[in-house]
């Protein structure tokens, strides 16, 4: 059976734009190579990100026969094993009130869900504060203040990009540590830098909110053409984007075109991560 609605529920095989998933009766799904979380939510519900709905037997199904004695979270929604049984809710809660048997509690969302920083949104600008002066640290080839801007909660979070070369990701070692030595800075260079900057839209593919960011993958395209004379002839050019391995969630383009810089031209391809110091 292939069918598709807005909320669907109940056994079956629901497909769209390619991808599809297999629904038991219990609500089980069969776990086959190449699947993603986000792939079953798409089908399900033209929607990457409705991923809440799909958990873990307690203790875990070996089996399309095993009884679902309990659910758990699956923590990691990027990490499903091809072979196992993963259980999508709402078809799950259909099968045990058909059968009058008692519904496991519902878990609550936590409490941090609410919070500026973990609200998730498609409507950002951001704005490029410039190098961050007088800081070295070890591993990168520079470092980057930046602002976005959450227009659903009207809030500005500052970060640093820290960046490597050759487009590879590298490792930070003590996040923490980095953290603390950004924050000892204080607060005023990136709120005075933000209130005299531009911001620019940021591109949104898929919901994302700031706490978010720190996770991602990163990837900054750069490249500078100077003449050595001022009138927008000299121009800079920065593109970075943000995701994970299969599906890239923003991208903004930072441009300037009135400096005043040495005659060349340059360019690069480097990998980085984002630190979230407010």
């Amino acid at each position: 059976m292939a069918t598709n609605t807005d909320k669907p529920v109940g056994p079956g095989t629901f497909s769209r734009d390619g991808y599809s998933v297999t629904i038991a009766e219990d609500g089980k799904i069969l776990v086959k190579k190449d699947d993603w979380l986000s792939k079953y939510s798409w089908a399900l519900y033209r929607d990457y990100n409705a991923l809440e709905v799909f958990v873990r037997g307690n203790p875990d199904i070996k089996s399309a026969n095993e009884e679902i004695k309990g659910i758990k979270e699956i923590t990691d929604v990027d990490l499903i094993e091809t072979g196992e049984y993963l259980i999508h809710v709402p078809t799950y809660f259909k099968w045990m009130e058909k059968r009058g048997g008692t519904l496991p509690p519902t878990k609550p969302k936590p409490k941090e869900e609410t919070t500026p920083g973990n609200t998730r949104s498609e409507r950002w600008m951001a704005a490029n504060l410039g190098g961050l002066d007088g800081t070295f640290i070890v591993g990168t080839a520079g470092a980057i203040m930046l602002t976005f801007r959450n227009l659903d909660v009207n809030k500005d979070f500052y970060f640093v990009l820290l960046r490597g070369g050759g487009g590879f990701g590298f490792d930070m070692g003590d996040l923490k540590g980095i953290k603390n030595l950004l924050r000892a800075m204080g607060s005023a260079i990136f709120a005075y830098k933000t209130a005299t900057t531009t911001f620019v839209p940021v591109t949104t593919y898929f919901p994302f909110s700031a706490k978010s960011l720190e996770g991602y993958d990163i990837t900054c395209l750069n490249w500078e053409f100077n003449t050595g004379v001022g009138g927008g002839t000299n121009i800079s050019y920065d593109k970075i984007t943000g995701g994970t391995p299969r599906f890239d969630y923003f991208k903004v383009v930072f441009e300037e075109s009135n400096w005043i810089e040495l005659p060349g031209v340059a360019g690069s391809i480097t990998g980085g991560t984002l630190i979230w110091v407010w």
